[in-house]
């Protein structure tokens, strides 16, 4: 997605706004630089040149953020850990001051303190993309389900979710099905299995399990797919 956005970007330049982007200012990726080296938006008459992130100079250092010691990325600071005279380092400024000037607030307003303090809490939106797969696993995305099944499995998967396979006893109660030993028996040692399996799944030793059956599971839908046809898909309704 960066890589086709900013090839839209650079091919349009000239077009929307009478301008050229002769520099490329990114990280080390070198995955979108390239792509614009290939792209060659301008022909031979303009190469890109990419500069990258930096605001020190050798009059104005500027590495307080940066990490210390002989092994840190930053120039600077691995020559003072390393007793060199850090003016001798290649530090030459890749960014003129008036660009400085625009991207200087922007990095100051990221590293807001009330920004930050939001990070503090650690939350993570993993347990929506758990919910969201226990959907997928009733009405799988790579194939077509109406909106009524779209509804149930959403229904069931919340109860599932939030107080295990006990809430589809309860719905059998609802529908008057007769809840006997044996299912009450399933749903007990299903939720139990559940625990200890994401217990487990917290543990190193278990990574490369579910790393192959994440491959699997690719794999599978793959198979899916052909044999239904492309129903779901980036691009799809293009």
């Amino acid at each position: 997605m960066e890589v086709d956005s900013v090839k839209e970007m650079f091919s349009r330049s000239e077009e929307n706004f009478g301008v050229k982007y002769s520099n490329y200012i990114g990280d080390g990726d070198s995955a979108t630089f390239k792509a614009i080296l290939d792209l060659k938006p301008y022909g031979d008459e303009l190469t890109v040149v990419k500069s990258e992130c930096i605001f020190s100079t050798k009059k104005e250092p500027n590495h307080e953020c940066c990490p210390t010691g002989p092994e840190s990325w930053c120039k600077w600071q691995k020559a003072v850990a390393l007793n060199r005279d850090s003016t001798l380092e290649d530090l030459t400024p890749l960014l003129g001051q008036e660009m400085e000037e625009h991207l200087l607030p922007i990095y100051e307003n990221l590293s807001r303190e009330d920004l930050l303090e939001r990070c503090l809490g650690g939350h993570t939106q993993n347990a929506n993309e758990s919910f969201n797969s226990t959907i997928w696993r009733l009405t799988p995305k790579h194939l077509h389900s109406g909106q009524k099944i779209i509804e149930l499995s959403a229904c069931i998967a919340a109860g599932v979710f939030n107080e295990g396979y006990n809430s589809i006893l309860r719905l059998m109660n609802q529908l008057d099905i007769v809840v006997g030993n044996q299912a009450l028996n399933f749903a007990k040692n299903t939720d139990e299995a559940r625990v200890t399996r994401q217990n487990r799944m917290s543990q190193s030793e278990t990574k490369a399990a579910r790393t192959a059956r994440k491959q699997q599971q690719l794999e599978d839908n793959q198979l899916f797919e052909e044999a239904e046809e492309l129903l779901y898909a980036p691009g799809i309704a293009d």
